[in-house]
């Protein structure tokens, strides 16, 4: 176990969101968009029985194999942008996670995971799910749609998209008012290009970024403490 650093969206995860599953001992865990599974470092001892991580970086899922070795833990590449049918490998898993990964999915891939969430899940297990929400603002912002192209989803949409796959609906609300766009968004895209042109890293963050983000995550975590229902991203929880 690696020591963890100080993670914005990660820490808002374990304190806020998964109060709402049941006490048990371990879970089975399907992550869809892992990355380099970082998110497990941040969950409580003993909170994972097995894990599936699944992400379209393949170096990323390189990185995830590598910093995840134990038996229980199992990775696979999603080799193009369709929704991987996750829900052929894992069934009666307790929880199905995915950070961030909405805003790249058109609306019948978002019906499609939430498809597969449903399958894959045991009767009363949890989906969590973030995305940017839909503020003018925050689109003026968004710098990453030039590398990237993605969207921001509408709140009311994908809350009546997730009711209508058969989920209720735990808990709902935005946070990260400014600093969270700015320096999670504007300003790491920065630190990130320096990375990739001094280290050439591939599927993991640099020296660089990874630094700037502890500091980033502070003043981050330091707002998202602010209970106000409007922010940049949308953090869902919901029972099947």
């Amino acid at each position: 176990m690696k020591p963890k650093k100080r993670h914005a969206t990660y820490d808002f995860i374990v304190e806020k969101l998964l109060p709402f599953l049941p006490r048990q001992k371990a879970n089975r865990i399907i992550d869809y968009g892992c990355g380099d599974a970082s998110l497990a470092y941040y969950l409580p001892k003993g909170f994972i029985s097995e894990y599936f991580g699944l992400d379209i970086n393949e170096n990323s899922i390189k990185v995830a194999r590598s910093n995840h070795v134990a038996r229980n833990f199992h990775f696979y590449h999603v080799r193009d942008k369709r929704v991987y049918p996750f829900s052929r490998i894992v069934k009666n898993a307790d929880l199905v996670i995915s950070i961030g990964v909405l805003q790249y999915l058109e609306r019948e891939q978002i019906l499609v995971f939430l498809k597969n969430s449903y399958s894959s899940l045991k009767p009363g297990g949890y989906l969590i799910v973030s995305t940017s929400v839909n503020h003018a603002v925050y689109r003026f912002l968004d710098l990453y749609r030039f590398l990237l192209p993605h969207r921001f989803v509408d709140r009311v949409e994908i809350l009546d998209t997730i009711q209508k796959a058969g989920f209720d609906l735990c808990f709902v609300q935005e946070r990260g008012l400014l600093l969270s766009p700015i320096l999670m968004n504007f300003m790491s895209l920065f630190f990130d290009s320096i990375d990739k042109i001094l280290f050439r890293n591939k599927g993991r963050l640099g020296p660089i970024g990874r630094k700037y983000r502890e500091f980033a995550s502070y003043l981050v975590s330091l707002e998202y403490n602010i209970s106000i229902d409007y922010g940049y991203t949308l953090y869902i929880v919901a029972r099947r």
